[in-house]
């Protein structure tokens, strides 16, 4: 699955809508810090992916991945 990332800032933040309901962030804090993989609605923002990233690129591929995984296994269930 390919998200559709917006880039708010090509130095600390790209944002994606999540395939139900809300976005897919990745962030990071400072030119010098590790980009993160959250998951936000408005009001609420937490870790979607527990492991820092050295690029934005490896942060977006690692939350695609995880939300196809999420995916195929909900589908699996169904």
């Amino acid at each position: 699955m390919t998200l559709q990332w917006e880039t708010l800032d090509a130095q600390t933040c790209y944002n994606a809508p999540a395939p139900i309901f809300g976005s897919i962030r990745v962030e990071r804090y400072g030119a010098d810090r590790p980009w993160q993989v959250n998951w936000s609605i408005p009001g609420y923002c937490a870790a979607l992916i527990e492991h820092e990233f050295p690029t934005a690129t490896e942060a977006m591929l690692a939350a695609e991945k995880h939300i196809h995984a999420a995916l195929n296994t909900y589908l699996e269930q169904s």
